[in-house]
This record gives structure tokens, sequence and C-alpha cells, in this order.
């Protein structure tokens, strides 16, 4: 199975899957910073700041992949870019102090590394966006 056209494109399939885990990692890290108090010690963030990071990357992936399906670029793709960017580090860095904080929050890393990734492969595909106009 492929996951870009020829032309270099992602799939909307491949971005669906990219956004769904992403959405699905997102929120079950906040489900532990909810629920456990190591968690939300170990975050840099706090635990409200923890989950608000969570749901705003969330949804600002999900609208990445619509995005870059529906082929939007210009200002409003440059936009979303630079938003899954800031969102990318700020994951990073939550990832980081997960790992430095050592114990059983060392699993919550896994799943923020793959959100990263994920993210990554949306704003990579929001670069490559052609509008579709253009692809007709």
């Amino acid at each position: 199975m492929r996951g870009s056209s020829a032309d270099g494109r992602m799939s909307g399939f491949a971005l669906t899957l990219n956004a769904l885990f992403a959405v699905i990692e997102f929120g079950v890290v906040a489900m532990a910073a909810a629920g456990f108090e190591e968690v939300a010690d170990a975050a840099p963030f706090g635990r409200t700041g923890t989950i608000a990071l969570c749901g705003v990357s969330a949804v600002i992936t999900c609208a990445g992949a619509v995005l870059a399906w529906r082929g939007v670029s210009g200002p409003v793709g440059a936009l979303t870019g630079i938003l899954l960017a800031a969102s990318i580090g700020l994951t990073a860095l939550l990832a980081l102090s997960l790992v430095t904080a050592g114990g059983a929050m060392i699993i919550l890393v896994v799943p923020l590394a793959h959100a990263v990734f994920s993210m990554a492969t949306i704003v990579w595909a929001i670069r490559r966006a052609v509008p579709m106009v253009e692809r007709r």
C-alpha cells in the first residue's frame, strides 16, 4: 500500500491514519496527566497545561490533515504548519521531561514520540499540498 501519489502527495488515507493515531495518543497522555499525580508532577506544564497541550495539539493535527488533504496552501497552510511545528516542539519538550523524570512515566514517551512523528508527517504533507483545482 502506498502512502503517497506519483507526484509525492500523501493520500487521504495516510493523512487520516496519521491524524487518528496522534489524536488517540494525545488522549492517552491527557488521561494519564489527569489521572496520575506522578505524570502531572513530571510534566513541565503541570496537569492543566499538559491536558491543554494535548487537546490543542489534537485539534491542530486534525486541521492540518484536512488542509493537507484538501490541498490548501498559501497563508493558511503556512500558519497551520507553523502551529504544528510549535506543537511538535512543545510535545517533544513534554516527552523529554518525562524521560528525565524516569519511573513509570517513561512509557508515555512512546506515544508522544509517535505523535511527534505523525505531526511532522502532516507538516510535510502541508508543504507538498497541491490545490484541488490543479489536480484535475
